[in-house]
């Protein structure tokens, strides 16, 4: 068969060396990355539910006296106290049979459910709220329950900046890592090319005592 048996593609010791560096140094910097970003997410999901139990139960204590006494107009009073809350989308008191009682949105268009099937104490997490359950008790009884729907838009922000200051300091981290990385492989690169120069000449001159300078790497000087 003739002709030239074609070679794949070539690199040269520091190029692969470079790649290398890139890749790896990458690699570590997005693992750290996704782990900060999941870990704040995680934390901040956690304040936000710990924070809005907390005005449930608030909340929950003051309206027993209007559901007891059945006064409307106070407990719509108690609800508008939300508005100095902006992830809240509304609140609702409900009857012990789960009927609609009180309401506040922050948004006319939301919708308030006029019926409220599961009034236990719970707590769900969706793509984009939270929906919290709180019993409000009166001495042994339960003259009904209060209904949070909280959203994930402040948290969706936060997390979104957080995600952008990750990928600046990536970004930085990649372009400072460039001149660390080049300098790095002159030092390992340097004594290789002194090595192979030294013999050429031993093959050349056939001068076989010469020796290659110490380079502080234990393969190349055993």
């Amino acid at each position: 068969m003739s002709g030239a048996q074609e070679r794949p593609n070539s690199l040269t010791v520091g190029a692969r060396l470079r790649r290398i560096s890139r890749i790896t140094i990458g690699t570590a910097v997005a693992i750290v990355g996704v782990i900060i970003v999941l870990s704040s997410f995680m934390l901040g999901l956690y304040s936000l539910v710990g924070t809005t139990r907390a005005q449930a139960r608030m909340l929950a204590e003051s309206a027993a006296a209007p559901l007891v006494f059945e006064d409307g107009p106070a407990a719509q009073e108690l609800l508008q106290s939300l508005r100095t809350a902006p992830d809240v989308r509304y609140g609702a008191l409900y009857t012990p049979d789960g009927h609609l009682f009180a309401t506040y949105r922050s948004d006319n268009a939301i919708l308030t459910p006029q019926v409220l099937k599961d009034t236990s104490d719970s707590v769900s997490i969706s793509a984009g709220h939270i929906e919290l359950n709180q019993p409000v008790r009166f001495q042994a009884n339960t003259p009904g329950s209060l209904h949070l729907s909280v959203t994930l838009g402040g948290l969706l922000r936060q997390l979104l900046a957080q995600v952008l200051i990750t990928l600046i300091a990536a970004a930085l981290a990649l372009c400072v890592s460039g001149p660390l990385v080049r300098r790095l492989n002159r030092s390992v690169l340097t004594p290789l090319l002194t090595l192979t120069e030294l013999m050429e000449r031993v093959s050349d001159d056939a001068n076989f005592g010469a020796r290659a300078a110490v380079s502080g790497i234990t393969e190349l000087d055993a």
